[in-house]
């Protein structure tokens, strides 16, 4: 579960996969020399296999898993003012990495509100058992056939 609390999956159109292909490079000397390098063979190569995948599969969209490296290294390489002919837009991916940073940092939240931690669920103070009626404890084995049962 570590891996999902340190990256966050984020779903891009085939238009801006082949957007980010243009400004996420490789050079592995700028990678060994930062802490947060703006370039990075692996997500380069993650990015070429996704848009493959598209191509192959005609697929629209293609959900890359991104770590805080990742989208540190697409932040300071998309403009928000950068359009493709295919529809990509700068600021759609951007708005998309800002809302992965924001989940990275205060946890992950569910299309149109937030999801309760298990923790924050197990505190809740509505949880109260229900009484069954006509509920008799027994000792007994069930004798019975079930209802269901299957004859061999």
């Amino acid at each position: 579960m570590k891996a999902l609390q340190d990256s966050r999956p984020v779903a891009f159109t085939l238009a801006e996969l082949w957007m980010l292909t243009d400004v996420i490079r490789h050079d592995e000397d700028a990678i060994c020399k930062k802490k947060w390098p703006s370039v990075s063979t692996q997500l380069n190569s993650e990015i070429a296999l996704a848009i493959l995948a598209c191509e192959d599969g005609g697929l629209e969209t293609y959900t890359l898993v991104l770590t805080k490296g990742d989208i540190l290294v697409m932040d300071a390489n998309v403009r928000r003012d950068m359009k493709t002919p295919e529809g990509a837009s700068g600021k759609a991916i951007l708005l998309k990495l800002f809302k992965a940073r924001y989940e990275l940092i205060y946890g992950a939240t569910a299309e149109g509100g937030e999801d309760l931690t298990y923790q924050q669920a197990l505190d809740r103070n509505n949880f109260e058992p229900k009484e069954v009626p006509n509920a008799e404890p027994s000792d007994s084995s069930d004798d019975d056939p079930d209802e269901n049962s299957i004859a061999v």
